[in-house]
């Protein structure tokens, strides 16, 4: 078997298999970003800086793509992409699958920035919101009050009853919460985008409210109601403690030991023979 006539031969099925190659090292580049992708490379790169013997790309293939690649298949992918050469320079082999690393890497890094600011936007909306559903007039605000008032709103227009709602009933549900500044359509959108990720159409009602109720100004209402709340334990331990010397007399006046009073009794120890003479 020559690998390079295949390889001259069979052009088309080695363009799928290294295809095959090229998106399994994109999907790790996305999956675990570009720079542990690069030490992943760098780490085989044994005898030469910069480039990969057969053995160490052999290697590196089996480490990203699984074993489902063979020593007859990675010596093929070798003379695809090192173009025959004895040895393969990994930068254009990681080029070639994935694009400009550094053009990559300043994607993906806007990518992340982007998501970040989503993230926050999202908390600001469901504080936003929360703000003004826990409001309770003349009364310090109220997590079950505004949970309550949440729900009944998604419950009015889940026409279906399915705890499911569409994207209008949605935005209608936003529209109906009590609240002086109204959420912008663009940002009911953001909270739309943020709950159905996966583009079914759809928003669960309770992962919406699990989604609220975990929310920043939720979560530190709840903490401040637990904080607030008086402990009982303690008081009846002290009041106990103060009593223990009144029954302790008390006894001592009828004659009746406490056992309060009772001393701690102490093994005795053991009994020393005399030194015999």
């Amino acid at each position: 078997f020559n690998v390079l006539d295949y390889v001259e031969v069979n052009q088309e099925g080695v363009e799928t298999m290294a295809g095959r190659v090229r998106e399994m090292i994109r999907h790790r580049g996305a999956e675990k970003g570009v720079r542990p992708l690069c030490q992943t490379f760098e780490k085989y790169s044994v005898q030469v800086e910069g480039e990969l013997t057969l053995e160490e790309f052999t290697h590196l293939v089996r480490e990203l793509c699984g074993h489902e690649f063979g020593d007859i298949e990675a010596e093929i992918l070798f003379a695809h992409f090192g173009d025959r050469q004895s040895s393969l320079v990994w930068m254009d082999f990681l080029t070639d699958c994935v694009g400009d690393v550094a053009e990559t890497t300043e994607r993906l890094q806007v990518k992340d920035s982007e998501s970040k600011k989503m993230v926050r936007r999202v908390e600001e909306l469901l504080d936003q919101l929360a703000k003004e559903l826990c409001r309770v007039e003349g009364d310090n605000p109220d997590v079950a009050h505004g949970m309550q008032t949440m729900r009944a709103i998604l419950e009015k227009f889940d026409h279906t009853r399915s705890g499911v709602l569409k994207q209008r009933e949605f935005a209608n549900a936003m529209r109906a919460v009590p609240t002086q500044h109204r959420l912008s359509p663009a940002d009911t959108d953001v909270l739309w985008a943020w709950f159905d990720k996966q583009g079914t159409g759809s928003l669960e009602c309770e992962r919406f409210l699990v989604g609220l109720k975990e929310g920043t100004y939720m979560r530190r209402l709840t903490a401040r109601a637990l904080l607030a709340t008086p402990r009982t334990g303690g008081s009846k331990t002290a009041a106990n403690a103060r009593a223990r010397p009144q029954r302790s007399r008390a006894a001592s006046a009828d004659g009746d030991a406490d056992p309060w009073d009772l001393p701690k009794q102490r093994r005795p120890g053991p009994t020393l023979e005399p030194d015999q003479p």
